[in-house]
């Protein structure tokens, strides 16, 4: 009997040998693309994935994770072309030419009729020319992408017909992934909404503040306490001491998924876009094809979340002026807001509309007016909260500011003037 179980065990540990894990294949099959893996202590992890002799490599923004086989528990291939693009760019050195060639090459073997991102492929692929006008390599390439560019912006077949371009382009909408952010920004402790905790961001929250003074969380219960608050209240205080000591902990803070949208997104798409929609983004105003006098907002029928927040970010992120101190949504002076402003009669109005238009609203009493101040007080001040939208990210054309950083007035132009004259008077 025990000479019989040894060989079982024997041939058991010979054809082990040649038995293929289905997770190992799954690492095999998908290797070089872009992933979900999703682990069995509860982390996902999205990225890259590169097999090695040692277990599997998942190359993310933040850098490469190694993991086991064993520590697998799926791995599902991510299936936009243009989050898959992002993800790709995200891991670019936009300051090496070879690096953005092969980002264009990628998008010219993998997507070809794809118009939004062979448009991606060749900004890639300019912007490596102005690293290295004298790259051979990117100037073939471009040539081809623009032909092909060409070929597809010409072809009109009839609606619906499968591969061809909406006329609203993706590649001008947020993602998932930049609604996430913004969302989470402009989360106050109040709303109520889901937010999904990822790769153990709550514990990798506690133990970074274990024994810290901050916030009590030296003291006996204050772990107790934290984890007994809605989530709402637990990311405000995430959020807050985030921000301590000037760098903000992205990497914790992109594993907060809001997944529902907060109440200044269901007052901005319930009772401020309305009003928008029926006065700025006419057709003939600011809702046409095209960015009239440096402004476009997207008019889409029905519900389309990602035009909503495309349509907040223009009016939280949109400047004009010389120096950009012209805004939509002046936070730290909701009055002087273009939004209010450009609305009022003329004859009443601080800033008036550079063309006749009839007015929005009937006085800074009226309803609407109302509405739409007390909607912006709402929002977080004294300016813009940083949402990590890449800087490559310009809708229509348009350059927003979604970082945060503070507006720039002639008086500090003014300021710095006179420093760079007083250092070269020094210098002289």
């Amino acid at each position: 009997m025990r000479q019989t179980m040894c060989r079982f065990v024997g041939w058991m540990l010979v054809l082990g040998c040649f038995v293929v894990s289905p997770v190992l294949g799954q690492g095999t099959e998908n290797e070089g693309k872009v992933v979900s893996v999703k682990l069995k202590d509860g982390r996902e992890l999205q990225g890259v994935i590169q097999k090695r002799d040692d277990g599997i490599v998942i190359k993310t923004r933040g850098g490469e994770t190694r993991v086991q086989e064993s520590e697998i528990e799926s791995i599902q291939p991510v299936v936009s072309p243009r989050e898959e693009y992002l993800t790709r760019r995200d891991q670019t050195n936009r300051k090496d030419a070879e690096s953005l060639c092969e980002l264009a090459r990628w998008v010219w073997e993998n997507h070809q009729d794809n118009l939004n991102l062979m448009r991606y492929a060749r900004d890639d692929l300019k912007a490596a020319l102005e690293l290295n006008d004298k790259f051979t390599r990117a100037k073939l390439l471009l040539r081809q992408v623009n032909a092909k560019i060409r070929i597809l912006t010409n072809v009109s077949p009839g609606p619906g017909t499968p591969g061809v371009p909406l006329t609203l382009e993706d590649r001008d909408l947020v993602t998932e992934r930049d609604m996430f952010w913004i969302r989470l920004k402009e989360l106050r402790s109040t709303d109520r909404v889901m937010i999904k905790y990822q790769n153990k961001a709550l514990q990798r929250y506690i133990d970074q503040m274990r024994g810290q003074t901050i916030d009590n969380w030296d003291r006996h219960g204050k772990e107790q306490h934290f984890l007994a608050q809605p989530r709402s209240v637990q990311v405000m205080e995430i959020l807050r001491n985030s921000q301590r000591g000037g760098a903000e902990d992205g990497q914790l803070l992109q594993d907060i998924h809001v997944m529902s949208d907060p109440k200044f997104m269901t007052d901005f798409r319930g009772r401020v876009w309305p009003i928008i929609q029926n006065n700025c983004a006419q057709a003939n105003c600011h809702g046409g094809p095209k960015a009239n006098g440096g402004l476009k907002f997207f008019v889409v029928p029905g519900l389309n979340k990602k035009a909503d927040y495309t349509n907040f970010l223009i009016v939280s992120g949109w400047r004009g002026g010389r120096l950009g101190e012209k805004q939509l949504l002046d936070r730290q002076d909701i009055e002087a807001s273009l939004i209010l402003q450009y609305g009022l009669n003329p004859k009443v109005a601080k800033q008036k509309h550079p063309f006749e238009i009839p007015p929005v609203f009937t006085g800074i009493r009226s309803a609407n007016y109302r509405l739409v101040y007390d909607w912006m007080v709402s929002l977080k001040k004294p300016r813009r909260p940083d949402y990590h939208i890449p800087p490559e990210y310009q809708p229509a054309g348009m350059k927003l500011d979604t970082t945060g950083t503070p507006i720039f007035h002639d008086e500090d132009e003014d300021e710095e003037k006179k420093d760079k004259e007083k250092e070269k008077a020094g210098n002289e």
